[in-house]
């Protein structure tokens, strides 16, 4: 068994812009909701706890692969490559 855990980050001004689009997009209205823009203000203390949690389990059998996450297309290859050079 093979394991890669996978963790897409977005900077803060790219999730504010995602967040005002989906506002005004009646497609995608549902994937926001007051406690997205509740915990928004909480961005320092959730990147630390990220931090602390990459830090406690990144181990060399499981290790983490931070992924950014700005763009969506370059995500997604990335996470593919990723997987497929596991895999290899």
């Amino acid at each position: 068994m093979r394991i890669l855990k996978l963790f897409l980050h977005i900077d803060r001004k790219t999730q504010l812009e995602r967040f005002e689009r989906r506002e005004t997009d009646p497609l995608r209205k549902y994937k926001l909701s007051q406690e997205d823009w509740r915990n928004r203000k909480r961005w320092k203390q959730y990147a630390r706890a990220i931090q602390e949690m990459l830090d406690r389990t990144h181990r060399p059998d499981a290790p983490w692969k931070v992924i950014p996450g700005d763009d969506k297309r370059f995500a997604r290859l990335e996470v593919l490559r990723s997987v497929i050079a596991l895999l290899e």
